[in-house]
């Protein structure tokens, strides 16, 4: 008996198989409306995360070269000590005041020059003398001692 009631169950199964396959013919038209709507759905899907991947991918990539730049930057400062400041633009007033300043400094450190110049030419010309009145005493102290025998 459990054989017929299993056999009996697989024919109406088969049996509802075939009535579900069997649609009206305005069921089929959804069924394609369906199939066309879910497809274009999944191509937009798709690229819509093909897009997202791209962008992804070039923030990633983007990023990715910023640090590597630092990271040169660092590895830079650490082999060679740190690099000159980037200068910021000036005003002309800034411009002229700097000018200023450094014609300024320019003389001062060419007065500095010439006094020390003068200064040490002096010197020198004391030493001269020095020297010479050393020369002069000590020829006199040895005329003065050929002169006694």
């Amino acid at each position: 008996m459990t054989r017929l009631r299993l056999v009996a169950n697989l024919e109406t199964i088969r049996v509802l198989d075939d009535r579900r396959l069997c649609y009206p013919s305005y069921m089929g038209i959804f069924d394609d409306l369906k199939k066309k709507v879910q497809d274009k759905l999944a191509e937009r899907a798709q690229e819509a995360a093909v897009e997202q991947s791209k962008a992804a991918a070039k923030a990633f990539a983007k990023k990715s070269v910023e640090q590597a730049k630092g990271l040169g930057k660092k590895i830079e400062e650490e082999l060679f000590g740190p690099g000159p400041e980037k200068e910021r633009e000036s005003t002309p007033e800034e411009r002229t005041r700097e000018t200023g300043e450094k014609l300024r400094a320019s003389a001062k450190s060419i007065a500095d020059r010439e006094e020390r110049e003068a200064r040490e030419t002096k010197e020198r010309a004391e030493k001269a003398a020095k020297v010479e009145r050393e020369v002069d005493a000590e020829l006199a102290a040895l005329k003065a001692r050929l002169k006694k025998p």
